[in-house]
């Protein structure tokens, strides 16, 4: 039960940057279109096929240190470090971040052993990374 527990836990998970999705210069950018349809339209409608999120200093802070190895946990710790009172109350604030970004497909969590994990209210699944 205790193991079940642990990975119920935010902290305990590990971000990643899943396939297109990119980060370059304080800006994630996502891939909008989807198929030869969606990419067609977009042409067609003079409308950029990438979607741009810009990051504060803070959010660069944590999109820098999420490199598919590290913990949420990990990247907290990092990120009271740097930027100590101004980020507390230091899980809840990241949670809040990294659960945004998540809904918006920006960034995926799985857990050590291999199972992913949507926190935008989707639950566990059993892909495995």
């Amino acid at each position: 039960m205790g193991k079940d527990k642990r990975k119920k836990n935010l902290l305990n998970y590990v971000p990643y940057i899943p396939e297109g999705v990119e980060y370059r210069d304080g800006v994630l950018y996502s891939t909008l279109s989807r198929g030869p349809f969606s990419k067609l339209y977009l042409r067609l409608a003079k409308i950029e096929d990438r979607k741009k999120t810009y990051l504060d200093e803070v959010g660069r802070f944590v999109i820098e240190r999420i490199d598919g190895r590290k913990s949420v946990r990990e990247i907290a710790e990092e990120l009271k470090e740097e930027f100590g009172e101004r980020v507390d109350p230091v899980y809840q604030t990241l949670a809040i971040f990294l659960k945004q970004l998540s809904t918006r497909g920006l960034i995926r969590f799985y857990f050590p052993s291999g199972e992913e994990k949507n926190v935008s209210g989707g639950g566990d699944s059993t892909e495995k990374r």
